[in-house]
């Protein structure tokens, strides 16, 4: 292979104005959450700038976890990249989120991983929660990980979820496990472990 032709030039200017771009983010995101997130994505704005995400859903879960003593653990069915999770799962013993999207599942446990104390049991499970088991396709815009929906079953029309027709669009083939047996059984186990006061986020 002949490289000797391969040249690269960048102007001052170009590298002066990046340098400034680079302070700015570093000072715009000085407070963000500490956890890996996609600046494309809208749910990324606020954790990005603000250092949170849903800032009154996280506080209520915290007092319920705090102040009544509802601590033993959470489930987060919806989880996502665990925006929510990751501010409050110091506050539970255990701490159980589902969330079907793959890529999102491989963000939220590493996610979890960085920002948990390592007191709180954390199970994570690569499936949705429906009224029977099934198999079916997630349909998420690239801009928004968060608004993702399934193709079977949810009452919409194909027009009204592409209706926002400037988003592109990603296709996940995901498994859907009956709620009442999943639940069940998480609850039997929770059961046997003492563990009988908690809080449940659902976000689908």
């Amino acid at each position: 292979m002949n490289c000797e032709r391969f040249e690269f030039r960048e102007g001052l200017l170009k590298r002066y104005l990046n340098k400034r771009k680079e302070k700015l983010f570093k000072s715009v995101t000085a407070l963000s959450l500490p956890v890996f997130m996609r600046n494309v994505d809208v749910i990324s704005y606020a954790p990005s700038t603000s250092g949170y995400y849903e800032a009154r859903i996280v506080k209520i879960i915290q007092f319920f976890a705090q102040d009544n003593q509802l601590n033993d653990f959470f489930i987060d069915i919806g989880a996502n990249i665990g925006l929510i999770s990751c501010q409050v799962v110091s506050c539970f013993k255990e701490c159980h989120c589902f969330e079907p999207n793959p890529d999102c599942f491989k963000i939220l446990s590493v996610n979890l991983n960085i920002t948990s104390n390592h007191s709180s049991e954390i199970q994570l499970y690569n499936f949705g929660l429906g009224e029977r088991e099934f198999g079916t396709e997630l349909v998420v815009p690239k801009s928004n990980w968060g608004g993702g929906s399934i193709v079977d079953g949810n009452g919409y029309t194909d027009a009204l979820l592409t209706q926002n027709s400037h988003h592109d669009f990603l296709y996940y083939q995901i498994k859907i496990q009956k709620t009442s047996k999943v639940l069940g059984n998480l609850f039997l186990s929770l059961k046997k472990k003492g563990l009988k006061r908690g809080v449940i986020k659902i976000n689908v």
